[in-house]
């Protein structure tokens, strides 16, 4: 089931953290979101991930299975927590969807 962006937020914001194991992404829009809401993020240690969250998530290797674990349970004892406003880059402080699709369409109309 598809869900809403509202009802994405509401669920963000109601979690301890965000998991997001990965061997490729082409952006990561959920770590975005969820720095965004300033909501722990764990993630894979990944070029892109790098790029979007800079210092404010905890990479892990994605085959890393104990470390994923320890992270859960960082998360879940508060060990893990969100990084300071500060330690976010650019590209996660994002308009909202709405606006975002605005803008691309805008973009595309000009070309």
């Amino acid at each position: 089931m598809q869900q809403s962006h509202p009802e994405v937020t509401a669920l963000l914001r109601g979690a301890r953290g965000l998991l997001f194991p990965s061997f490729s992404e082409g952006y990561g829009l959920p770590l975005s979101e969820a720095l965004k809401l300033d909501v722990p993020c764990v993630c894979s240690d990944i070029e892109v991930f790098h790029e979007v969250a800079g210092k404010a998530a905890t990479f892990i290797d994605p085959l890393d299975g104990p470390g994923w674990r320890n992270a859960i349970e960082g998360l879940m004892t508060g060990s893990i927590d969100a990084h300071r406003p500060g330690d976010r880059v650019a590209s996660a402080a994002l308009f909202p969807w709405p606006q975002q699709v605005r803008d691309g369409l805008a973009f595309l109309e000009e070309k």
